[in-house]
């Protein structure tokens, strides 16, 4: 295992991906758990772990946040898509258009903004759960989700309708 974390580390040192993976992954125990009736307090350590997960990554990553747009003005990364899941990943692969851009425009996006919407939608996810669990807890964890996709620069509709939704369960 120590040859393969060196040899791992030679050819990826950040090894931010596999920081992020690891958050995915107990974000996805956590769904898991919080569906199991008796479970709660497994999935909220699991939830607990991918926000440290996150905020452990996030300061390694390169700051590559787009500056900020007018509203309106079509250059966020839109965010939102619907379900359960408060916004889709805002990734769109570097050099292809995106939703929000202007015909034949190509949009960068940034690593450290996908990063924030990923974590967003584990806060998001979070909430809903805890509202499931019938927890009264679950605003702020719902207010961080929000705040995290601001800094990633989603789209106030695209936010809009992930708390329409969220609201409608709670």
């Amino acid at each position: 295992l120590e040859f393969r974390r060196v040899l791992f580390r030679s050819v990826k040192p950040d090894m931010h991906d596999v920081r992020i993976s690891l958050a995915q992954h107990r974000y996805e125990r956590a769904r898991l758990l919080a569906s199991i009736p008796g479970r709660g307090d497994e999935a909220e350590a699991q939830f607990e772990d991918a926000h440290a997960r996150f905020r452990e990554v996030i300061p390694l990553l390169p700051d590559d946040l787009p500056a900020a747009k007018p509203p309106g003005s079509g250059a966020d990364a839109p965010a939102s898509g619907g379900g359960d899941a408060a916004a889709a990943d805002a990734a769109t692969p570097a050099g292809e258009p995106d939703g929000g851009a202007a015909p034949g425009e190509v949009v960068e996006h940034s690593h450290r903004a996908q990063v924030y919407v990923l974590w967003g939608n584990v806060l998001y996810e979070h909430s809903q759960a805890r509202v499931r669990m019938g927890r009264s807890d679950w605003q702020g964890v719902l207010d961080d989700a929000v705040a995290k996709f601001h800094t990633a620069g989603c789209l106030q509709s695209d936010i809009d309708a992930a708390l329409a939704i969220h609201a409608s369960k709670a």
